[in-house]
């Protein structure tokens, strides 16, 4: 089932919601790499918090999922795509990556992300998107869509 869902850009205002999404669909797996340390986690949060590079899936007036992608070295790195579990497994993903692909294609560059080991449902998700394995990390595989 594909939901249907907008997009829309994130505002300052929208902060809370967007935490309120990242922290039941990371916390898992952030657990069982390093340990959740919830001060790190609203401090690092804060840190990356940029409401330009974020992108918001609504269900309605529900905010369901985000993206977030920062321009790195003349590619488009996904930072974060997060569906909130109550949302997860009805192509909020897809939407919102083939929302990242398509600015991607418009502006002839790459599009690269960093997925954990731990996670192969989402290594997966990306490799039917067509991208590809290019380096790994201690914790991670760095994947890029050429």
């Amino acid at each position: 089932m594909t939901a249907r869902c907008t997009l829309r850009t994130a505002q300052a205002g929208d902060r809370a919601a967007i935490q309120a999404i990242y922290r039941p669909a990371m916390k898992d797996l952030i657990s069982e790499i390093w340990g959740w340390d919830e001060v790190w986690q609203q401090a690092d949060f804060s840190a990356h918090f940029m409401p330009e590079g974020i992108t918001l899936a609504c269900l309605g007036q529900t905010l369901a999922g985000y993206s977030q992608v920062e321009d790195r070295d003349g590619r488009l790195f996904i930072r974060m795509i997060a569906v909130h579990p109550q949302h997860q497994h009805c192509g909020i993903g897809s939407v919102l990556l083939e929302s990242v692909i398509a600015s991607a294609d418009r502006l002839s560059r790459p599009v690269s992300l960093e997925v954990f080991r731990i996670n192969a449902f989402a290594r997966a998700f990306y490799e039917r998107h067509g991208f590809v394995v290019e380096a790994a990390t201690p914790h991670g595989f760095v994947m890029c869509r050429p």
